[in-house]
């Protein structure tokens, strides 16, 4: 009787032990932080910014790719490598900057708003922060990220070629000399928030 008692006690201790395994989930995958003077857009290989507009990517392979733009990202990227197994998809909420998942974001488009590469769009964590955006500039397209993957993905040629100039040698956000003495109105411009826009 005790031999029988003790084959159950351990057969449910291993059944207990097998449910706990197989009910624990991976650790999630955590964003890489921006390193300004290394991170190059693996699209258009510009400098990537410690900023709002940076986004990246975690490959099941450990490999992690950072990008400039949302617009990077999903147009050249994504939407062209879906044979590719990733981990993680992140973009930055545009009021706090903080990582957020890219299918969980909420996006707000319209082709004036200022963005490295010139795609204009904003990503946030809540819908409400971006509905504000919207009543607060008068203009924007509230979109999901399943809304991306059928998003026109024009960028402003205007802009565009004022950015160009912004930028200069390969890409950099912030090269000194002459370029970091154009002072606060260069950081605006690429960034799209001059003190007249900035949304708070």
């Amino acid at each position: 009787m005790k031999q029988k008692r003790m084959y159950l006690f351990i057969l449910l201790l291993s059944i207990s032990i097998v449910a706990a395994a197989c009910g624990k989930k991976e650790a999630a995958v955590e964003p890489k932080e921006v390193d300004e003077g290394v991170d190059k857009c693996d699209i258009c290989h510009m400098n990537v910014a410690d900023d709002q507009f940076a986004t990246q990517i975690a490959l099941k392979d450990g490999e992690t790719l950072m990008f400039d733009d949302i617009g990077c990202m999903v147009k050249d990227w994504l939407l062209e490598n879906d044979d590719k197994e990733t981990e993680a998809v992140f973009v930055r909420d545009f009021d706090t900057k903080e990582w957020i998942s890219y299918d969980d974001a909420t996006y707000v488009y319209d082709a004036s708003f200022k963005t490295p590469m010139a795609y204009g769009m904003y990503s946030f964590k809540d819908k409400a922060d971006a509905e504000a955006l919207i009543e607060k500039e008068g203009k924007g397209q509230l979109l999901t990220a399943e809304d991306l993957k059928s998003h026109s993905w024009k960028r402003n040629k205007e802009m565009m070629d004022h950015g160009h100039q912004d930028h200069g040698n390969g890409g950099s956000h912030d090269q000194g000399g002459d370029e970091k003495e154009q002072g606060d109105d260069h950081e605006h411009e690429v960034h799209g928030q001059d003190d007249g826009e900035q949304h708070e």
